[in-house]
């Protein structure tokens, strides 16, 4: 029979207030760091369960973070940190430890350990060059199959977190950025895993600045130039200006109020109000330059209701667009401009990717699993013209409240893969669903195999267990929907 041997999880959001796995106050209006979230409790004793029927207990699965494990964003360092330990006691107790390896992804909520963890690299490839008097440039990505690499890149600060233990002084979070493969033995099929920001364009827009201001240039297709052009902004405004003190807050005070439209409208007239009533005292004021003189003589020949309709279009043009990602589509589960996207990623940047690093005994069959959108889905993705067969895409959804609304499109799943790359993609909990989706249970779409049976069967035997987590989760959503709403509301 099929034993699980890998397990996925992706978007976590440890530390977030909006995340299910991090513990809230029993009013929902505050974060609680004494013990663990309910939720992540009971997720990893779900996790536990299924890997106890592995008919080879001698062999533990390897655990892949898939990410935005850690919220870098909308909350502290030392938040996210502590939950992610909450996290790390759960899953490795000393003596009945729950996996063999850690493989982690990073996303863009905290793509910052990427940074540090391909400078901490550099940093040691450089200690150990006798020759420094010709450095090649930082890198930018990770091979995609790095399981059996010697010097495997890994995450200091994960890694710190996880060494802290007495039993596990030994062990450390390695890194794939942002495409990690688990290779089929015959080298003929892969299972490829990316966060999946790269699939937005929001996470393009210094490639798209540079192509509108310079005609000539062309948008990047080789993944290293993506992340080159596009890493600071990622890094700048997704995870990083959260933790930028009160700065941060009036970022995470925006980032709320654009789940919710009409608070969103209110909160950028204000601004825009606030902006036009600051140019107005500085017309009272003398200007300090030339420059100013010639902006506040333009403004004066704009009526003062215009002034204020214009700053909110820009607003609204700029925080708009930034505020429109995918995870807002509650239609279905990929808006369209995505699977526009999805073929370019898969078939270009990925491609080329397998190519360069593989060259001609690169698999031409794949299987792609990602996260980011927060919506879990699986289907048959026949749109790619590069591979030999059609693609397996699998979604992981989100363990986050993104709106004050439930939406039938999100919810969570935890993605298991068996040692012969069959995927077996559980759904934990939907944020609306039906009697006639049980859950937990397998993903709707996907493709049955002897795993995706077997997994199924696991469930259904164990339904009481199960469901428990659902009803869990059911509660746990209301008190971040109180939470949210307080936000918004502020």
């Amino acid at each position: 029979m099929p034993d699980i041997k890998y397990v996925c999880l992706s978007d976590m959001h440890l530390g977030a207030e909006n995340s299910l796995l991090t513990k809230l106050s029993l009013d929902g209006l505050k974060k609680d760091f004494s013990a663990p979230s309910q939720v992540l409790i009971s997720l990893v004793d779900g996790i536990r369960k299924l890997i106890s029927f592995n008919q080879d207990q001698t062999r533990k699965p390897t655990l892949i973070l898939l990410g935005d494990i850690l919220e870098l964003a909308l909350a502290e360092t030392q938040e996210a940190g502590m939950v992610f330990d909450q996290f790390i006691d759960l899953i490795f107790p000393k003596g009945d430890e729950l996996f063999e390896e850690v493989f982690y992804i990073p996303g863009n909520h905290d793509h910052h350990l990427w940074e540090i963890a391909r400078e901490s690299q550099y940093i040691k490839y450089i200690q150990r060059k006798t020759n420094k008097d010709l450095l090649p440039e930082m890198w930018h990505t990770t091979n995609i199959f790095i399981e059996d690499d010697p010097f495997p890149t890994h995450c200091d600060f994960m890694t710190a977190i996880v060494q802290n233990k007495d039993h596990l002084k030994n062990r450390m979070v390695k890194v794939a950025y942002p495409n990690f493969g688990i290779l089929s033995n015959d080298t003929k099929s892969a299972v490829i895993l990316h966060h999946g920001h790269f699939l937005e364009d929001i996470y393009l827009l210094m490639s798209t600045m540079n192509t509108t201001i310079f005609p000539n240039q062309k948008m990047p297709e080789i993944i290293w130039d993506i992340e080159k052009e596009n890493f600071a902004w990622i890094d700048f405004f997704w995870s990083a200006m959260g933790r930028s003190g009160n700065a941060g807050r009036g970022v995470e005070l925006i980032y709320d109020k654009m789940t919710d439209e009409k608070k969103f409208s209110e909160l950028l007239k204000n601004i825009a109000t606030k902006i036009v009533e600051s140019l107005k005292a500085k017309e009272k004021e003398e200007a300090g330059s030339f420059w100013k003189k010639i902006i506040l003589f333009l403004v004066g020949f704009i009526p003062g209701r215009s002034q204020i309709k214009i700053v909110y279009g820009i607003l609204k043009l700029t925080l708009g667009f930034i505020a429109k990602q995918e995870r807002s589509d509650s239609e279905d589960s990929m808006s369209d401009e995505m699977r526009n996207k999805l073929v370019s990623y898969l078939d270009v940047t990925l491609f080329k990717q397998l190519i360069a690093e593989k060259n001609e005994t690169a698999p031409k069959e794949i299987q792609f699993v990602f996260g980011h959108t927060h919506k879990p889905f699986a289907e048959t993705f026949s749109n790619s013209k590069s591979y030999v067969k059609p693609i397996n895409l699998v979604n992981t959804g989100g363990w986050v409240v993104d709106t004050v609304e439930r939406k039938d499109t999100c919810g969570g799943a935890v993605v298991l893969i068996d040692e012969n790359l069959n995927i077996a993609p559980v759904c934990m909990y939907k944020e609306s669903s039906t009697e006639n989706e049980p859950l937990p249970g397998i993903l709707p779409g996907a493709i049955s195999n002897p795993f995706v049976i077997r997994i199924q069967e696991l469930i259904s035997n164990n339904r009481e267990n199960f469901e428990s987590f659902s009803k869990l989760a059911d509660r746990e959503i209301e008190l971040r929907i109180v939470n949210l709403k307080a936000k918004i509301n502020a």
